[in-house]
C-alpha cells in the first residue's frame, strides 16, 4: 500500500511540474476552432518570451508541422480535423490540446413540401475509455457538435423560431468500418433529453425559447480515435411552403 501511494506521489508530483513548467513558459494558451470548409483557422500561442522557439504537431504524429506562435490552414478541409497542440522553449514544454472541427456547406431539399436545411458538421473524437454510463445508456466516449459559427466553439443550437422547432441528428460516421453511436440532444428549458436509438437518426422538437445540445456517444471501445461526421438537420426560417 505505502508504495502505491509513494508511485502515485511522484506521479502528481510529475503533473505538477509539467503545469507548473507550462505556466512559466506559456502566457497565453491556444483554444478550440471551429471554422467552414474551406475558410482559413489560426491557432495561436503567445510565449512569455518572446524569443522563444515553438513548434507545432498534430496529435498522435511526431512530424512537426511548423515553427512560430501561428498555425494556419488556408483552404482548410476534412483531412484537417484533429488536435493539436504546439511545444515552447528548449524544454519543449507542451501547449493544451486543442480541437479543430469543420462544417458546411449547407444542403437544402424539400421533404413533404417542407424545406429543409441540413448541414454536415466534423469534428475530432479523443478516444474512449473504459465503459461509462449515462443517462441514454452505456457508452466509451462521446463528442458534442458545435454549432456553425467561426471561432471558438458554441455548442448551443437554438432551431429557427417556428411553431415546429424541429431538428434532427443522422448519417454519423466515423473514420472505421462498423462504428457504433447513439445521439442525443439535450433541451435547456425545460430540461430533457431524448435518446436516440442505436445506430439511427435522432429528431426532437425543441421548445420555443430553449436552445439544445447535440451529443453523440461512442459504443465501440474499439474505436479509439479519429474524426467523426454527422449531418445536423433543421426546418430554414422560411422553411414552410
Amino acid at each position: 500500500m505505502k508504495g502505491t501511494l509513494f508511485k502515485l506521489s511522484i506521479a502528481a508530483i510529475w503533473i505538477l511540474a509539467r503545469i507548473s513548467a507550462a505556466e512559466s513558459l506559456i502566457q497565453t494558451q491556444p483554444k478550440d476552432v471551429n471554422a467552414a470548409i474551406g475558410s482559413t483557422v489560426t491557432f495561436t500561442v503567445v510565449p512569455v518570451f518572446s524569443g522563444s522557439v515553438v513548434k507545432w504537431y498534430k496529435s498522435g504524429n511526431a512530424n512537426m508541422l511548423k515553427q512560430g506562435t501561428n498555425l494556419t490552414f488556408n483552404n482548410v478541409q476534412v483531412g484537417n480535423v484533429g488536435y493539436y497542440y504546439c511545444t515552447v522553449g528548449s524544454q519543449e514544454v507542451p501547449s493544451n490540446l486543442v480541437a479543430l472541427m469543420l462544417y458546411g456547406p449547407t444542403v437544402t431539399s424539400m421533404t413533404n413540401g417542407v424545406r429543409v436545411a441540413s448541414l454536415p458538421v466534423y469534428c475530432p473524437y479523443p478516444g474512449g475509455g473504459g465503459a461509462s454510463f449515462g443517462p441514454c445508456g452505456q457508452f466509451f466516449g462521446m463528442v458534442q457538435l458545435a454549432k456553425p459559427q467561426s471561432g471558438v466553439p458554441d455548442y448551443v443550437w437554438v432551431p429557427p423560431d417556428l411553431k415546429n422547432r424541429h431538428i434532427s441528428v443522422g448519417n454519423v460516421l466515423g473514420n472505421s468500418n462498423g462504428f457504433q453511436y447513439q445521439t442525443s440532444i439535450i433541451q435547456s428549458y425545460p430540461p430533457k433529453r431524448f435518446c436516440g436509438v442505436a445506430n439511427s437518426k435522432l429528431g426532437a422538437d425543441i421548445n420555443k425559447g430553449a436552445g439544445c445540445l447535440l451529443q453523440i456517444y461512442a459504443l465501440d471501445a474499439a474505436f479509439s480515435s479519429g474524426v467523426i461526421q454527422a449531418d445536423v438537420s433543421w426546418n430554414p426560417v422560411d422553411g414552410v411552403r
